[in-house]
């Protein structure tokens, strides 16, 4: 058998110090590089990427600039603010079209930044065994569309 065959491949360049590193997600390297100097600090690496993955704060804080504005009555503000997070024309908007963008945007982006990081963090557990961030949105990305 040559050196091309199948039996050959899993041997290649997987060997001796270098085994432990090879890897194709660049999390996990990092994650095993930081269990390396201790098993606690890898822990908080990876609570730190899944912490980075979860988009939370900055949705709750852009919807609330689109509420207050619609609250004070200032429409020009309202599209302004619901155009930074939606990918249409804003400028024609009455207040009930703002209002239906912003739910759609707010429970689309709460489907691809929350649940989907939480999904997969519960069903793969440690996180170099689930897709990276933008693995998964140009999964997600392609499908949707």
């Amino acid at each position: 058998m040559g050196p091309h065959t199948l039996d050959a491949a899993p041997f290649r360049g997987n060997h001796g110090c270098h085994r432990r590193l090879r890897s194709r997600n660049p999390y996990m390297a990092i994650i095993r590089i930081a269990g390396w100097v201790h098993p606690v600090f890898s822990s908080v690496v990876s609570i730190f990427f899944a912490y980075t993955t979860l988009a939370t704060r900055n949705l709750y804080d852009e919807s609330k600039k689109v509420l207050r504005a619609l609250e004070q009555g200032d429409l020009n503000r309202a599209r302004k603010e619901v155009g930074f997070l939606v990918g249409r024309d804003t400028d024609h908007l009455d207040e009930k079209e703002i209002c239906r963008a912003l739910i759609e945007t707010v429970s689309e982006n709460t489907s691809d930044g929350i649940v989907a990081p939480l999904f997969y963090l519960l069903i793969g557990g440690p996180l170099w065994r689930w897709p990276t961030s933008p693995q998964y949105s140009g999964l997600h990305g392609g499908l949707s569309k």
